[in-house]
């Protein structure tokens, strides 16, 4: 799940509710999302090997699998635990040659050691445990091999998004999805990810965070925030009434459409050879 930042940290979801969440809509979860853009694949595919070999954990409806399997690799082994995500990629992308569909789990996959060029995770790294994936994808990396992270971070609360500052007393007591930091979205918390990489054994460690602005009216802005798991999550008239008040706040607040600032931190690292 790619989440909001506006929204203060308050409960907290389960890690295992990224597993179910998003496929009661996956059609709607696919239209709303945003696309990676062009430069990620740049920047990751510059450290890999021609025609490598990628596992892809948390594929969802495939918004990265289509850049992934658009750089030519050897094969892409897509991980998605949930059957109705994974139903929406087998009928969209399964037809290509290159790609094969895990629908379990990341920790249920069954995974021969030294396999992948690169092992890829956009938007569901944190709805895992971090030491245990990190160890599994150690062990899955052919020596040398590279880890890449993304998200796609909705809204820049505090940092001149004016919808993001307005939105979040909207999203008080809200239970939060585990990729809520403190203060902000974690995965911009570069210094926290060096070390997490590093000492989980990682090396070479190279963050990018690309920006995009587009302008949303309130129709495209409540079919974002209805992906959310946060809003999937809350009861049906609760849900209901939030849409509502957001759909409202960028007609009225907004003149009928709202700058929304989107920014993709990126993480690549090298399997480092030092550790045990």
């Amino acid at each position: 799940m790619t989440g909001s930042e506006t929204s203060p940290v308050g409960l907290r979801l389960d890690r295992t509710a990224g597993r179910s969440v998003f496929g009661a809509d996956a059609a709607g979860y696919d239209s709303a999302r945003l696309g990676y853009p062009v430069e990620l694949y740049d920047r990751i595919f510059g450290r890999v090997p021609d025609n490598p070999a990628v596992l892809e954990i948390g594929a969802g409806t495939g918004l990265a699998t289509r850049g992934l399997l658009a750089r030519e690799p050897s094969s892409l082994v897509a991980v998605e635990p949930d059957r109705q995500m994974a139903e929406f990629l087998r009928t969209a992308l399964g037809a290509h040659p290159a790609l094969k569909i895990e629908n379990r789990a990341f920790e249920d996959v069954a995974l021969s050691p030294a396999t992948f060029d690169l092992v890829a995770a956009a938007a569901s790294f944190h709805w895992m445990e971090p030491a245990r994936a990190l160890a599994r994808i150690r062990a899955a990396l052919k020596p040398g091999g590279v880890i890449a992270l993304w998200w796609n971070v909705y809204g820049a609360a505090g940092e001149g998004d004016e919808f993001a500052d307005a939105l979040a007393p909207l999203l008080e007591g809200i239970a939060l999805p585990p990729s809520e930091g403190e203060k902000s979205h974690h995965s911009l918390d570069q210094a926290a990810y060096r070390v997490l990489l590093e000492s989980n054994g990682f090396a070479h460690v190279e963050c990018e965070v690309l920006r995009r602005e587009r302008r949303l009216d309130a129709r495209e802005m409540c079919a974002l925030y209805d992906s959310y798991s946060f809003v999937r999550l809350l009861p049906a008239p609760q849900r209901r009434e939030l849409l509502d008040r957001i759909a409202q706040l960028v007609d009225e607040r907004f003149g009928g459409g709202a700058l929304n600032v989107v920014r993709t931190p990126l993480y690549t690292a090298a399997l480092s050879d030092r550790h045990p």
